[in-house]
């Protein structure tokens, strides 16, 4: 049985070989079906079989984009022929992606020391200021990525404008909250001082974390 890596790495191939109008169909068809209860892994067998027909209808003259006539009809017989009906607040949430968003964070954390040395031209390199306003940021950037991620799952094959509408309406809730927080003396002030080699201890716990997910079967 591949593991998920090998699953993913497959399905990039598969899709390479259709042409945009279809590439672009599965990845609205595959946003729309990730809102439900599946794991990535069955997400990924999904798609698999979606790639096998789309690669037949492209053997025959045609395309996935062409036979299928309305998306919403096909997304819903799809839903039921797999018995998805319930909405996932794990997928939410994003909790399958939490090492990865961890590791996101930790990284950014190490990316502005490193800016704040070039540019002020002292500090001690060992030694990381994470400011008060940090965890604010933290928390609505996360839920920043959850607001974007439901856009793309509810309107990835119908209402798109509306999903253009969030997805602006989203950068300049986190323009304005970034613009609040640098020009806050109190959460622009340090919070923690963490060591380099702790942070760059805890950034590779995170990304190991993330390729052994990565590379688990289910």
């Amino acid at each position: 049985m591949d593991t998920l890596y090998q699953l993913r790495s497959k399905n990039d191939k598969s899709i390479k070989q259709l042409d945009p109008a279809s590439r672009e169909l599965i990845r609205s068809i595959m946003s729309y079906i990730s809102q439900f209860e599946v794991t990535r892994y069955e997400l990924e067998k999904i798609k698999a079989d979606i790639l096998d027909k789309a690669n037949s209808y492209t053997k025959r003259n045609t395309s996935l984009f062409k036979e299928v006539k309305d998306v919403k009809t096909y997304c819903t017989n799809l839903t039921d022929k797999l018995n998805l009906s319930k909405i996932s607040i794990k997928n939410l949430l994003l909790v399958e992606y939490l090492p990865m968003i961890g590791f996101f964070f930790m990284f950014v954390i190490l990316v502005l020391h490193f800016l704040g040395l070039w540019f002020s031209g002292n500090g001690l390199i060992t030694s990381i200021d994470v400011s008060v306003g940090y965890p604010i940021f933290m928390v609505v950037q996360y839920f920043s990525i959850v607001y974007l991620l439901y856009l793309e799952r509810r309107y990835s094959i119908e209402n798109k404008s509306k999903k253009n509408l969030g997805s602006f309406a989203n950068i300049f809730l986190v323009l304005t909250v970034i613009q609040f927080i640098s020009d806050s003396p109190t959460l622009t002030s340090t919070l923690i001082q963490l060591n380099l080699f702790v942070l760059v201890g805890i950034l590779f716990l995170f990304l190991a974390w993330v390729v052994y997910k990565e590379l688990q079967t289910k």
